[in-house]
């Protein structure tokens, strides 16, 4: 069980367990010492009493300022001391006057004992474990999935729609950057990725050279293929909570495709080189062309340092679909593709790079400089086709199905995660609103220059697309959750009925906030008490008898009533744990063997032989009851305030 509160409460809850963790110092002090005398005593004592026929004094040595005698033995050290500075004062005295061997055991033993409070102090200060950490669930009651309706809304609304597609996009781009960490990425974060239960969504990567196509001769010659794959990932990684979580597993495939003939063809218009892209027709209410993309001149001539980007991609439900790969280019069941066409323009390199898509092979000499910059002579542009899978999978992750196959009688979280994945979790959704601007090789232009890139430089930007993929699935969790959109001008709920109530069941990192573990609060608040309790030392019943009068005293002092006096007092020291000055309480009266009971309460119960232990018992027991009742309810009494006062975190 857990209590979430603020920063402020939470610290100064934690500093109260640890300052009242030093406070049974003593006890934990006492228990040890009591171990350790135990054992010593059951230790043969030859060579102790050999030194004592040598070299101890008939009678023992007197402090002379304090009228104590010196501890004669490693034992009455211990004895003496109840905590460290005692022991510290006796192994001094101690040590003053004995052997090298008595004052090395003397060490030791003053060594262990500093050890141990070291240790208690370093268990104080990890009382902070009682803070679990700063989880909380998302408050909304407007969640659900929100899109954009084109055939309602106006052409202003349908406008300011792309804008926010496209923020979106940047948003998940930006933290793929900052919180992925890819080998191409700075160490140093520059977005805060402390947001989500967890802030990424881990994968792995591979490579061959076995093209992923019908046709082999469809992919670049002597060029691998990466891939890059989640597994099994279970869906409270993208904060989804509930009691039984489902699985889920993401992975692409891309590879730069031959952008030889027959796959593009060129022929010249009006004395200008025009090349078409035959990956595929396009069909839509302008009619249908019999290739996927056209581009004319040399892209080097445009004096524009910026990477020109076309994307084309396949749905789940490749009928309704206004791009039509070509028969090679098919994808798999169950898949989609997305196919990237990218120029550079007027752009020069530090370096050569043979990158199938980001080359620079043709030297450029500036006047008056040795050293030569480099340029993609190449007028086609690089072709990269990614391979998108999604599954989801059953909790025990067994059995898996597609995104599109309907299930029935499934639970809220499923739905959250399965919708979290149909939003925009594919390669073409991770850079169709940026275009250039998503590219890394982008960010390495400075005027008309760049660095030199890779020769392998297009896997680095088929990995950062892949991430953005993935901090997309974690973002449109959080807006269902949040229904971000609700508010937007022309967007509609489209949430399906069998999803349910998707409010309340997405978990995050709040700001400013901490979980509190209650078991833990309690058995820390708890462990000064019964240390105290174990601490104390009773050899006889007349110490159990005193030792539980001293602790009921108080307790029972109030019940005395007003104006009654004891009707008889007992003499006997030896069988009166009372000084004589101390007012007995009219609870019982002692009997003596061979007495008749005395006294106008006939019924009365007294203290006399055996019952003592009885009695003594159940003070003790009355005693720790009443304070651990009184500890537990001023500790309700404090959470309860704390957690009313708490502002409720909310997304409206």
């Amino acid at each position: 069980m857990w209590w979430l509160m603020d920063d402020y409460h939470a610290a100064l809850l934690t500093s109260l367990i640890a300052v009242w963790l030093s406070f049974a110092w003593k006890s934990v002090f006492r228990i040890a010492k009591y171990f350790i005398v135990i054992s010593l005593r059951q230790i043969p004592a030859n060579s102790d009493v050999q030194e004592n026929q040598e070299g101890q004094p008939l009678l023992p040595t007197r402090d002379g300022e304090t009228g104590t005698t010196t501890p004669q033995n490693v034992t009455e050290v211990l004895e003496r001391s109840d905590g460290g500075a005692k022991l510290i004062k006796h192994i001094e005295k101690y040590v003053s006057q004995r052997r090298s061997r008595h004052k090395t055991v003397s060490i030791v033993f003053g060594l262990f004992f500093f050890a141990m409070f070291l240790g208690w102090v370093i268990f104080g200060i990890y009382s902070a474990m009682i803070k679990t950490d700063n989880a909380a669930l998302w408050a909304s009651n407007h969640c659900g999935i929100f899109v954009f309706d084109a055939d309602h809304a106006g052409e202003g609304a349908a406008t300011r729609a792309d804008v926010r597609g496209r923020n979106k996009e940047s948003r998940a781009g930006e933290y793929a950057k900052s919180c992925y960490q890819l080998p191409e990425d700075s160490i140093l974060q520059t977005k805060d990725c402390g947001f989500f239960y967890q802030p990424f969504i881990p994968f792995t990567n591979k490579t061959t050279y076995e093209c992923p196509f019908r046709d082999p001769k469809i992919c670049a010659p002597d060029t691998q293929a990466i891939t890059f794959d989640t597994g099994l990932v279970d869906a409270s990684r993208i904060g989804v909570n509930d009691p039984i979580t489902y699985k889920f597993s993401r992975s692409t495939t891309c590879v730069p495709l031959n952008n030889d003939y027959p796959y593009v063809q060129r022929e010249d218009r009006n004395g200008t080189p025009t090349f078409t892209y035959h990956y595929g027709e396009i069909v839509d209410e302008d009619g249908s062309t019999n290739y996927t993309f056209s581009s004319a001149g040399d892209p080097f001539d445009m004096l524009a340092p910026a990477y020109n980007v076309s994307a084309y991609a396949t749905s789940w439900y490749p009928e309704y679909d206004y791009w039509k790969p070509r028969p090679e280019l098919t994808p798999p069941e169950n898949s989609t593709l997305t196919l990237l066409f990218i120029s550079a323009l007027h752009i020069l390199y530090l370096d050569s790079s043979s990158d199938p898509i980001f080359g620079a092979d043709e030297k450029y000499l500036f006047e008056g400089e040795p050293r030569p910059w480099w340029y993609k002579s190449d007028p086609r542009s690089g072709v990269l086709a990614c391979i998108d899978y999604h599954q989801l999978c059953s909790p025990d992750g067994k059995s898996c199905w597609s995104v599109t196959e309907d299930r029935e009688n499934l639970p809220p979280g499923y739905w959250l995660m399965r919708l979290s994945m149909e939003a925009a979790s594919n390669i073409y959704d991770s850079i169709v609103g940026r275009l250039g601007s998503a590219l890394i090789a982008q960010e390495r232009v400075s005027q008309s220059t760049s660095d030199g890139l890779r020769n392998d430089h297009w896997k680095l930007e088929a990995a950062r697309l892949f991430a953005t993929s993935l901090a997309r699935i974690q973002y449109e969790a959080w807006s269902i959750a949040s229904g971000e959109d609700r508010r937007e001008e022309g967007f509609v709920d489209v949430t399906p009925d069998e999803a349910g109530d998707l409010c309340g069941i997405f978990k995050f990192k709040s700001v400013g906030y901490e979980n509190i573990d209650v078991l833990w609060l309690v058995i820390l608040s708890l462990l000064s008490p019964l240390l105290w309790i174990l601490s104390q030392e009773v050899r006889d019943v007349r110490d159990r008898r005193d030792w539980a009068w001293a602790f009921m005293k108080d307790l029972y002092s109030g019940q005395r009533e007003n104006g009654q006096q004891d009707e008889e007092r007992n003499s006997d020291v030896e069988n009166n744990p009372w000084t004589e000055d101390e007012e007995r309480p009219n609870l019982a009266s002692e009997n003596q063997p061979g007495q008749q009971e005395t006294g106008d309460d006939t019924g009365e119960n007294r203290l006399g032989g055996p019952d003592d232990d009885i009695l003594v018992l159940y003070f003790i027991i009355c005693r720790i009851w009443t304070f651990l009742f009184t500890s537990f309810s001023c500790i309700v009494d404090v959470v309860k305030s704390i957690w009313q006062g708490l502002p409720k975190l909310r997304g409206d």
